[in-house]
């Protein structure tokens, strides 16, 4: 049983303290690597640890995939993609390390952490500037439940989050920062390489429409993305159990047919592609809940709904904030990932937790167009107000000291 092994050990008490205690010291240059605050990055660290505990106690007396995972690693295995992996690499700790289930969900916890910082210090890089409201409504995306719940835990999600958490990092200075994409591109496909296949599929694109790479370096990169392509496609396809591209059909047919009797199972096959695109994203509402779990899902995506929203009112009425992020790599891959996924994906469950894969990077653009940069307020006579913004208070400054 998973409540035997827990810690009914001194080493088992010990590593665990130690996989804690490590989680914390490296914290620190991931704050730097990230531009986050070190406070701030460690109250993310044991905000996601609560949840990584919250969902350990719910594993074992709810049952989950982490319990499986954890059980099949203490027996032989082999490497290879998807769940296989996920196995392999828990039983590094499980059955070599000798770490109990806590233990192993700590590790896990970790890897999910570094994927929360990653998205917090992309979205920071941008609502820096803005006004205070802003900025705690962009924090408070990232302190909600199913952003850290799913991510704690033994299983994909938290190697899936790592992996957008770097790709969203890695696009606001691609050519710099080109380490990033690959690593997430191996990270995702690891653990899904259906994803990773996308992930280079909008690589490829953002190369071709990137005015700022020479025709030269567009034509290596390319190649280089396509030779990966042409070895991870194959891969994603076979994961997927499509040995011939006629099948997709048939495949998306019968994916709609998973769990259509169970309590979170939803028949997408009559929705038009809207409805199935809002569904996936944005549902259950609260009105839709049906236990404390649904409930607290349905909160999230009330508040997931009204940054959309937001974003869309605002785009109306002004252009996006400045970014240097590659805005065609971010809705390249968002969009594919959200209509692919909401076209096989029928259990509300699931999506909850997977739609986590492609959620941040239209998060990030939302916040583009909610949020303005700050400007200073300068109260003058008859109570009008007059903004100035940094640039033109720069310069008023410049000419008072020229005139000196």
């Amino acid at each position: 049983m998973i409540a035997n092994v827990l810690a009914n050990n001194a080493w088992h008490v010990l590593s665990i303290s130690l996989i804690f205690l490590t989680g914390m010291i490296l914290i620190i240059p991931l704050a730097r690597l990230f531009q986050i605050g070190q406070k701030k990055a460690l109250f993310l660290y044991f905000w996601h640890t609560f949840f990584c505990i919250v969902y350990l106690i719910f594993s074992i007396t709810n049952g989950a995939d982490a319990t499986v995972y954890y059980q099949k690693s203490l027996s032989d295995h082999e490497f290879r993609l998807g769940t296989a992996f996920v196995v392999y690499f828990t039983s590094l700790y499980s059955k070599y390390l000798g770490f109990s289930y806590t233990g192993v969900f700590l590790v896990f916890n970790i890897i999910g952490t570094v994927g929360l910082l990653a998205f917090y210090g992309s979205l920071n890089s941008i609502v820096t500037g803005m006004s205070r409201r802003v900025q705690w409504m962009a924090f408070f995306v990232i302190l909600l439940p199913s952003t850290s719940f799913w991510t704690s835990a033994i299983g994909k999600e938290p190697f899936a989050f790592l992996s957008i958490g770097f790709a969203l990092w890695a696009s606001l200075d691609l050519r710099n920062r080109f380490g990033f994409m690959a690593f997430s591109i191996v990270a995702m496909l690891l653990v899904r390489p259906h994803m990773a296949g996308i992930l280079l599929m909008a690589l490829s694109v953002a190369m071709l429409f990137d005015k700022n790479v020479r025709l030269s370096g567009k034509a290596v990169l390319l190649a280089l993305t396509l030779v990966a392509a042409y070895m991870i496609v194959p891969l994603a396809i076979k994961y997927a159990g499509l040995n011939e591209l006629g099948q997709m059909a048939q495949y998306i047919e019968k994916r709609q047919g998973y769990n259509q009797g169970g309590g979170s199972s939803l028949d997408i096959s009559s929705m038009s592609l809207p409805m199935q695109l809002f569904t996936y994203a944005f549902r259950p509402l609260p009105y839709e809940a049906r236990s404390l779990t649904a409930l607290f899902s349905s909160l999230d995506n009330f508040y997931l709904l009204l940054v959309f929203l937001l974003a869309i009112y605002y785009s109306i009425k002004r252009k996006p904030c400045s970014s240097g992020a590659n805005i065609v790599f971010l809705l390249t891959y968002a969009g594919l990932s959200w209509v692919i996924l909401a076209m096989t994906t029928p259990n509300l469950g699931i999506a909850v937790r997977q739609k986590w894969m492609f959620i941040p990077f239209f998060v990030f653009i939302c916040f583009l167009y909610i949020g303005r940069q700050r400007s200073f307020v300068i109260r003058g006579l008859n109570n009008r107000d007059y903004s100035i913004g940094f640039d033109v208070l720069r310069a008023a400054i410049a000419s008072i000291r020229q005139g000196k």
